[in-house]
């Protein structure tokens, strides 16, 4: 007795694992594609936040600075000086970061900044002639906005009185 027994596989086709492959081939594409994309906003988001935190660590650093300070002059046009007792802070302003040096610290903003505006401080007779900053600002820039920061300084008649005699 001869049995054949037809056995029969099962299996997929040809054009049912090459219409697998492509969808499949689509999916990675497109999930590439979004990878990429959330990899780029990642990056700039991490950008802005480092520009945030300059931003936000120069400006306080500055109110702190110049509520210690008992004169605030300048040298040149992108320098100040910070003075109190016999601490100096040095202002340096540069296109693309800001430096504050002190003793043996210096700290560096990677902020850029545009023209600087001072007001010096008037008396009665007219300017003192070791020019006194009463106010200044800078616009800070990033991303095509432009941030204002605007720092005033008041002085006293004491600290005005024995910055004159010197």
């Amino acid at each position: 007795m001869n049995n054949t027994y037809n056995i029969k596989l099962k299996g997929f086709t040809i054009v049912e694992i090459l219409i697998v492959m492509v969808l499949t081939s689509i999916t990675i594409t497109f999930a590439y594609g979004t990878l990429n994309y959330i990899q780029k906003l990642f990056m700039h988001t991490k950008e802005q936040q480092g520009f945030i935190q300059d931003y936000c660590n120069l400006n306080n650093r500055l109110i702190l600075e110049l509520k210690r300070a008992e004169i605030v002059k300048y040298s040149n046009d992108n320098e100040f000086l910070l003075i109190r007792d016999s601490f100096i802070t040095k202002l340096e302003f540069q296109p693309k970061y800001v430096l504050m040096k002190s003793r043996l610290i210096t700290d560096t903003f990677q902020v850029e900044t545009g023209k600087i505006e001072k007001r010096e401080f008037l008396l009665q007779d007219g300017l003192i002639d070791q020019k006194l900053i009463n106010a200044f600002s800078f616009p800070v820039k990033y991303s095509g906005q432009v941030f204002n920061l605007y720092f005033y300084k008041e002085y006293n008649s004491s600290v005005i009185m024995k910055y004159i005699r010197n």
